[in-house]
């Protein structure tokens, strides 16, 4: 068994390709920006009022004000005022240069095309020309994840699509000759399988593209033939159970008969210690114990971070610090270990969990709380690091 530091340090140094797309910006939300991006205009792109109100030159000393044209957004204004003149004007409207100043409706009287300023402004209440970007600015380097606020400021821009890398396919192959798809009934010596729709789950909320091949039996020949389909067609293939000492576990027999070079068969892990990494010429494939808690776990910690890399992207996870809430036991401790814990931005609080088939311990978790090698106990009080899922 290898530590799994090692193990994803192992993951990570394998080089997959990195390829480009070019893809519309109001459907990149998750993707990786494959290049830099240097802004083509300033933004604003012009001085605009950040007040409905009456825009006017403040050298002006006139206690009086005629208003000669209004300004709605999106109207280029036509006059230029002089002494004793102003503009009504709207929020989001382009200010002429012969103004300086807005001042908002509230701290003015109006009649009959007049005004008088009754309170004065602190500020301009101006957003001036390129405060924001400037023309020729980088505003996006190579390996942003894109956010909404990302989409957002590449609509400013004026970028209908951008390059980003590719997203991965990744082969999803479930495994157990007593497992049956939700919807069907359940007979005895059968379970639903909860590992497929978790890991595709898993796999699109990266997000890339899943190629789910369903429920293979527990049978050499079959696995082989699924494994053989799926490197054609995958960048990243992904099998659920099989990969135990069990007499029905064939995946590390079948893929060394397939050539696949494994860099490891075991991980000093708990849960997921019989996890499974391997390269056949481009493609990675990863073997995943079957129990579903290991099967999550060994997904977050483990493959997460390959796909996002075969994106462009060093993903980093979340880690948060907490005080533990009550004292966390585990019985033995010659394995790192990962407990699902729920941190509430202070605390850290025990769950009920039984154990790595205890999927359901998950929905009132939201992070993994890490013991390490020959630590057995973390006492209520002490502080620790929580891995937000």
């Amino acid at each position: 068994m290898i530590h799994p530091d090692k193990a994803l340090e192992i993951i990570l140094q394998e080089k997959g390709s990195l390829k480009k797309e070019r893809v519309e910006t109001i459907s990149s939300l998750g993707r990786i920006i494959a290049e830099d991006i240097y802004s083509n205009i300033d933004y604003p792109a012009f001085n605009k009022s950040a007040m409905d109100g009456f825009a006017y030159n403040s050298s002006d000393n006139s206690t009086v004000f005629k208003v000669v044209e209004t300004i709605p957004a999106g109207y280029v204004p036509q006059k230029n005022i002089g002494q004793g003149e102003c503009y009504r004007i709207m929020t989001g409207a382009m200010v002429p240069d012969s103004a300086d100043k807005v001042v908002r409706f509230e701290y003015t009287e109006e009649k009959n095309e007049f005004i008088r300023i009754i309170k004065q402004e602190k500020g301009t209440n101006i957003c001036y020309k390129g405060e924001n970007i400037k023309k020729g600015d980088k505003v996006f380097q190579s390996g942003t994840k894109i956010r909404p606020q990302e989409i957002a400021t590449l609509s400013t821009l004026g970028l209908a699509e951008i390059s980003a890398y590719k997203q991965p396919v990744i082969g999803l192959i479930t495994t157990g000759s007593e497992i049956i798809d939700p919807g069907n009934e359940v007979v005895p010596g059968k379970i639903y399988n909860s590992n497929g729709p978790q890991l595709y789950s898993q796999i699109v909320s990266v997000p890339a593209v899943c190629r789910y091949y369903g429920i293979v039996e527990d049978e050499e020949s079959v696995i082989t033939r699924f494994f053989e389909k799926s490197f054609e067609e995958c960048d990243i293939v992904i099998i659920s159970g099989g990969v135990s000492k069990g007499d029905y576990d064939f995946v590390p027999q079948v893929l060394k008969k397939l050539s696949v070079d494994l860099k490891f068969e075991q991980i000093a892990v708990k849960p997921g210690k019989p996890l499974v990494f391997g390269q056949k010429e481009q493609t990675f494939v990863f073997g995943l114990p079957g129990n579903p808690v290991s099967t999550f776990i060994s997904f977050e910690i483990f493959v997460k971070p390959l796909i996002f890399k075969m994106m462009g992207y060093d993903f980093k996870p979340n880690i948060y610090r907490g005080e533990l809430s009550q004292t966390i036991k585990r019985k033995n401790a010659d394995r790192v270990e990962y407990k699902p814990v729920h941190f509430d931005g202070k605390y850290v609080k025990h769950v009920e969990y039984h154990g790595s088939g205890h999927i359901s311990a998950l929905i009132n978790s939201n992070a993994l709380i890490r013991f390490e090698q020959g630590i057995s106990e973390l006492k209520k009080g002490e502080t620790a690091d929580v891995r937000q899922i």
